[in-house]
């Protein structure tokens, strides 16, 4: 079962997949909206969606397998994978750089030009 709500501009704004009384219910909805709606703030990102899932009795002990036969696009491991190794370099970068300082960066291990102890 699928059920899908509009928004006044006619684009979906809620998905609901299965029952609430089935083993699994999932359910997308548009969260910048619903912030919008009951806090009265403004998101600036373009999209910005939830995604709830809800498994009960068997599902709960076969979760890894459970969405396998649902139709909808399933993200790649080595996506997560790539962006959580960006990350780290992100985070690493920014460390470097809070404790850089006019003589270069100090960087613990590696020989620079300048003495920290």
């Amino acid at each position: 079962k699928k059920t899908i709500f509009y928004g006044k501009d006619g684009s979906p704004e809620t998905k609901y997949f299965g029952s609430r009384d089935s083993d699994r219910y999932i359910r997308i909805y548009n969260k910048k909206q619903e912030i919008k709606d009951n806090k009265d703030l403004e998101i600036e990102a373009e999209n910005y969606w939830r995604i709830e899932f809800e498994l009960k009795r068997e599902r709960t002990e076969r979760w890894a397998t459970c969405f396998e036969d649902l139709n909808f696009l399933k993200p790649l491991v080595q996506t997560f994978l790539f962006l959580h190794a960006f990350a780290v370099c992100v985070f690493l970068i920014y460390i470097i750089y809070l404790t850089s300082s006019a003589e270069g960066p100090y960087i613990p291990g590696i020989a620079t030009s300048n003495k920290r102890k």
